[in-house]
């Protein structure tokens, strides 16, 4: 099976356990609020279905302010050159995972409400109901 079949599949499950209906035609699930297992599997998917993009990936890791000297992934970077420990290497690793998480976001958003309008549907088709 491909990777998109597999994160879809992955998608449409999370939906199912975790979405909450907001109304009789809606439901709602937010990346953000899943628990930290499901968004790193999520995110492990996703990064399948592009194919491992290693540019993507890189540009993620800089985060928002990747510009900026200040960003959070430099200024940890540079705390684990000056202080080699567990502490500042968890820092960095934290750092990188919470930009990734904020980078995709957005696009595993988009895949989580599709999954969202298409449960709609199939409680339709399978009411008796045609969309």
């Amino acid at each position: 099976m491909n990777h998109k079949k597999i994160f879809n599949r992955y998608v449409k499950g999370l939906v199912d356990e975790w979405a909450v209906r907001e109304t009789p035609h809606s439901y709602k699930l937010f990346f953000k609020a899943l628990p930290e297992i499901e968004k790193a599997q999520l995110l492990h998917l996703y990064l399948e279905t592009i194919d491992r993009n290693a540019g993507e990936i890189a540009e993620s890791i800089y985060g928002n302010k990747k510009a900026d000297a200040d960003n959070d992934f430099i200024c940890s970077l540079l705390t684990l050159f000056q202080s080699k420990n567990p502490e500042t290497s968890d820092d960095l690793v934290n750092t990188m995972i919470r930009n990734i998480e904020d980078y995709f976001a957005n696009q595993i958003q988009h895949f989580i409400d599709r999954a969202c309008v298409d449960r709609i549907s199939d409680e339709k088709i399978n009411g008796g109901c045609h969309v």
